[in-house]
């Protein structure tokens, strides 16, 4: 199977642009993010009102106007170890899916194993695993 795809005059046409649309991307991101930072800089005093007045035991963000066209969201983050979740939950297995969403997601590289493992464990995950393809995305090389 080769993993090199033809290129038509109009594929090599929409390359070209994308290429150089992610190059301007790229140049107005870092141009952008410097302007976030001295917005930042020159707001610090005013969102650390905010901040010091939010009531974090009903909320952990809030979004503030900037002018009439313009917002900022601010805020905390909750921030906990894997470590200590385990330990608490040890202790309060009925909070479980209460205080914290439990996700779990797949180690691709552990399921192919055992997928390609065989046996009744792999008999078994085949029978609740689907592959969707993923959406195509570009990278410049």
């Amino acid at each position: 199977m080769s993993k090199t795809l033809t290129i038509t005059p109009k594929i090599a046409d929409l390359k070209s642009a994308w290429l150089e649309a992610k190059k301007n991307e790229a140049g107005w991101t870092e141009h952008r993010r410097g302007l976030e930072e001295q917005l930042r800089e020159e707001l610090t005093d005013q969102f650390a009102v905010i901040l010091d007045e939010l009531d974090q035991t009903a909320s952990l963000t809030t979004t503030v106007q900037i002018g009439d066209d313009f917002t900022a969201k601010l805020g905390y983050s909750l921030e906990i170890t894997q470590v200590n979740i385990l330990q608490f939950i040890s202790g309060h297995p009925q909070m479980v899916g209460v205080l914290f969403k439990q996700e779990w997601k797949p180690d691709a590289r552990a399921v192919l194993k055992t997928l390609n493992g065989g046996g009744p464990l792999a008999e078994e995950l085949d029978g609740i695993i689907d592959f969707k393809p993923l959406t195509p995305s570009f990278a410049k090389k």
